[in-house]
């Protein structure tokens, strides 16, 4: 019996052995892909095929007079008589596109198989391809939908500068590989030439989107999805893709201009602030899935899993922040479940491709590191309730600033708080930062190499880079720190930092009280550190309504954090106000004198570096 069942289970594998090879043979297998992997994601021997000449008779026959190609077409299917007299009647019709890939997969599909038969016409269709692209672009770089662009109201969308679907993207790289020499295209031999063209199109499309990147309050942020090809701005395309922020297009432009050799200046300024929009507009706890309702159809909804990783909305609100979804009458709503089943169901309203981003942005910024400067810090006040929050399980995060200060080629703030039982960072190390934590609330365990301390509130820490670290709430209620990272623009010295006495754990209740006049003071450290020839911090405490000091300026670049009560502040004329948590930042000379502005008293920190 035993031996039945063995000879029935070898003949079963054999039957199957035998079938396999009759699959991979099929000569007309590839008919049931889809047409974009048969174009540019087959094995490279098959473009060498009868199978792939006789696809790209199709290509060539259903390029328009134009030079590009429609969307969306199974060119890799057999045409019937109708098929072929409708290609031929259109062929001087708009229709060609970069929409879904359109133009762009058709080239590279004409490149792989000449680089086999070296058909002259293949050659020839493909730099009539090439010049389309061309034609298409704008003056200010930038490239439409479709080319010519379409008449008739419903689709004069087309017309806008196109990030939608990736599609500039997609045509930029295309440019970027003919002008690199990528062995994709070696064998057409194309002229210098058409490469210098290449070249000038891809440097002019990198303009456009330096040029169309949303700036508010004179802040670069993210893309919209399409931009008005004459005045840049944020435009809609159907009713339900009105203008807005797009989480979806943006990633895709920030990995492009990523993947720049030599990124000017410009160009980081414009990733750097990318990457924090997107990096302050993902939403957590969420995920997409999918429920079969009463009546059998399946139902796009949204649940709570903390445990999901982050997403981020298609469309977000130009003028609030948040994310919003339309049904075709283009009224926002506030949730996809508030939309009709059509939409909800036939449109991606949440995407994952900024993840990519923010996991490639550490590399790229220590890879360019010395190529791209951030944009100032600008003198001002930071106020705790304008801080965009991120939520998660066990802790949250502000972000306060970014940018660069006279002394400092990287200046970053947050505020983290870590909630009861939430497990500590995993110890690590900055290369080439140095940190200033301040304690806000709660109970911290900080752990330097093997040194460890409990900080309360107004405890401070001055790490230097290189040291292991980790950071721990070990109370019943919520740890909330201040943390302020830098890098030096001149070269970090580690024998400096550590001759003036290395990283410190500080005490608020062990520093002594100096009184004054106005109230009195603590302070915490004047030294030099690894990255600052000169850091100074400490607190200052007012009795009562007044100033500090009459306005001054100074070298050093400063800020100060207020601890309790309520502050005003005169920096180069303009007039603002803090209250606890809020932040103050004087830039390098800027003319400031900061007040007691209530009949309590009130104490900050200050802290100021060169």
């Amino acid at each position: 019996m035993k031996f039945a069942c063995l000879i029935s289970i070898l003949i079963t594998l054999t039957s199957s052995i035998t079938r396999l090879p009759a699959q991979e043979n099929d000569p007309d297998a590839y008919r049931n892909k889809r047409w974009q992997q048969v174009a540019t994601r087959m094995p490279a021997d098959w473009y060498g095929t009868e199978a792939a000449k006789s696809v790209a008779e199709n290509v060539l026959f259903a390029q328009k007079e134009i030079g590009g190609w429609a969307k969306n077409k199974p060119y890799h299917h057999e045409f019937s008589e109708g098929e072929k007299a409708e290609f031929l009647e259109s062929k001087d019709e708009p229709g060609a596109t970069f929409d879904n890939g359109a133009t762009i997969t058709e080239l590279r599909f004409l490149a792989k198989v000449y680089a086999h038969f070296k058909d002259a016409r293949y050659k020839q269709a493909f730099e009539k391809g090439l010049a389309y692209i061309f034609m298409a672009q704008y003056e200010n770089g930038g490239w439409p939908q479709f080319y010519p662009v379409r008449t008739g109201e419903s689709v004069a969308y087309s017309g806008h500068i196109t990030y939608n679907d990736n599609a500039m993207a997609n045509t930029m790289r295309f440019l970027e590989a003919i002008f690199s020499d990528d062995a994709e295209f070696a064998a057409l031999r194309l002229s210098a030439d058409t490469k210098t063209k290449a070249k000038k199109a891809f440097d002019k499309g990198i303009q456009c989107f330096l040029d169309t990147q949303i700036r508010i309050n004179d802040k670069p942020t993210v893309w919209c999805a399409q931009h008005d090809a004459n005045t840049l701005a944020p435009a809609k395309a159907r009713k339900y893709e009105p203008p807005s922020f797009s989480g979806a297009e943006s990633a895709g432009i920030v990995l492009l201009l990523m993947d720049v050799d030599h990124p000017s200046d410009a160009i980081a300024r414009a990733v750097h602030a990318a990457v924090t929009w997107l990096e302050n507009n993902k939403i957590t706890g969420i995920r997409l899935d999918t429920e079969t309702d009463a009546h059998g159809k399946k139902n796009r909804i949204v649940v709570s899993d903390a445990d999901a990783p982050p997403l981020w909305a298609r469309f977000y609100d130009l003028e609030t922040g948040k994310p919003f979804f339309c049904d075709r009458d283009g009224i926002k709503k506030n949730s996809m479940a508030e939309i009709g089943y059509e939409r909800r169901n036939g449109y991606s309203w949440y995407t994952n491709a900024p993840e990519k981003v923010l996991k490639q942005y550490p590399k790229w910024q220590k890879k360019h590191r010395k190529n791209t400067p951030l944009e100032p810090v600008s003198s001002g006040v930071y106020k705790w309730t304008d801080h965009a929050v991120k939520t998660g399980k066990f802790r949250e995060t502000r972000k306060i600033l970014e940018g660069s200060s006279p002394h400092f080629e990287y200046l970053e703030m947050h505020a983290t708080t870590q909630f009861p039982g939430a497990k500590p960072d995993a110890a690590h190390a900055n290369d080439d930062m140095e940190e200033c934590i301040i304690v806000q609330e709660g109970q911290m365990k900080v752990t330097i190499e093997d040194s460890s301390v409990i900080l309360g509130p107004r405890g401070v820490i001055l790490l230097m880079p290189e040291q292991i670290h980790s950071l721990e709430n070990i109370g019943d209620s919520k740890l909330t720190y201040f943390v302020m990272k830098y890098r030096s623009k001149k070269k970090m010295d580690i024998e400096r930092g550590q001759a003036s006495g290395g990283s410190l754990m500080l005490h608020a209740d062990a520093l002594p009280f100096k009184p004054s006049a106005r109230g009195g003071g603590i302070a915490y450290f004047d030294r030099p550190t690894a990255m600052c020839e000169r850091f100074e911090m400490h607190i200052t405490h007012l009795d009562k309504k007044g100033p500090s000091h009459q306005p001054h300026a100074h070298a050093e670049t400063e800020i100060i954090l207020v601890l309790s009560g309520n502050t005003e502040m005169t920096i180069d004329g303009k007039e603002y106000t803090a209250g606890p948590g809020d932040f103050y930042f004087m830039q390098s000379e800027s003319l400031h004198g900061v007040r007691n502005a209530g009949n309590e008293p009130c104490s900050y920190f200050a802290f100021k570096w060169k």
